[in-house]
């Protein structure tokens, strides 16, 4: 990626079998160079999935608590895909950046990493801001009852897909478990896992496709069928590229 600092470490924190190549936010160099190199650092939460660890820690550099997403290999493709620069952590670092250029909310991405040795179990890694009090999408609607600010979310998760999708981008993973939300006065949302690609072409396919993969993210239990139709018409008044609803899913 042109214009971001490269350098390599050896296992730290990460893992003794690790080698990894790092592309980083220059603005966060120094302090994560510190980092990287530490062998004392305090884990403050751990979370274990079948694709990833999640690990969250206190970054003294800038006096804050960071994420680090360590993603295994899932398939075939990713073994080779970390040496031409399409390695998912890789993507999610490039693909953050675009969102907070085109105005769309996510956590401040600081660097990603590719793992160089052929034996760690891990493909990639992915570092970023960690936004406290936060919720994903279903456990708020599950939480939360009033209709007012179930509203405004969804109103928020409407407007930022029509901003992606005017951009001539797809999210491919666009879904509530992917999306955070923070009740403050005024109530935000961040886009995590993010993995956009360009619409080369039927403009229309893409943008159906990303609302049929956003409806079946969602429980008929947390969300009624009218809130469903709020968010199509809040999505197709925000659009720039109008088109008839009955196209979508209803």
């Amino acid at each position: 990626m042109k214009n971001k600092y490269e350098f390599f470490c050896d296992g730290s924190v990460f893992h003794k079998l690790d080698k990894w190549i790092f592309k980083i936010n220059p603005f966060y160099l120094e302090a994560f160079k510190a980092l990287v190199k530490r062998k004392d650092t305090i884990l403050a939460k751990s979370i274990i999935r079948n694709y990833s660890d999640i690990v969250t820690l206190y970054f003294e550099g800038f006096n804050k608590y960071i994420l680090i997403k360590k993603i295994k290999f899932q398939k075939a493709a990713d073994y080779w895909r970390r040496y031409i620069g399409k390695s998912q952590g890789f993507r999610e670092f490039s693909s953050s950046f675009k969102l907070l250029s085109i105005q769309v909310p996510c956590p401040l991405p600081i660097c990603c990493g590719v793992n160089l040795s052929p034996f760690g179990p891990y493909e990639s890694i992915y570092v970023s801001d960690y936004i406290e009090n936060t919720e994903t999408g279903i456990d708020f609607f599950i939480r939360e009852k009033n209709l007012g600010l179930r509203q405004k979310f969804l109103s928020i998760v409407a407007e930022n897909l029509a901003e992606i999708h005017n951009h001539g981008l797809f999210h491919k993973d666009s879904r509530l478990g992917n999306i955070l939300f923070l009740n403050t006065t005024f109530p935000e949302i961040f886009w995590i896992d993010n993995d956009l690609k360009k619409m080369k072409s039927r403009y229309e396919r893409y943008e159906k496709l990303a609302l049929n993969r956003f409806k079946k993210t969602l429980r008929k239990d947390i969300i009624s069928s009218e809130e469903w139709n709020f968010f199509i018409e809040q999505y197709f008044y925000k659009v720039k590229n109008h088109r008839c609803p009955c196209n979508f899913p209803e």
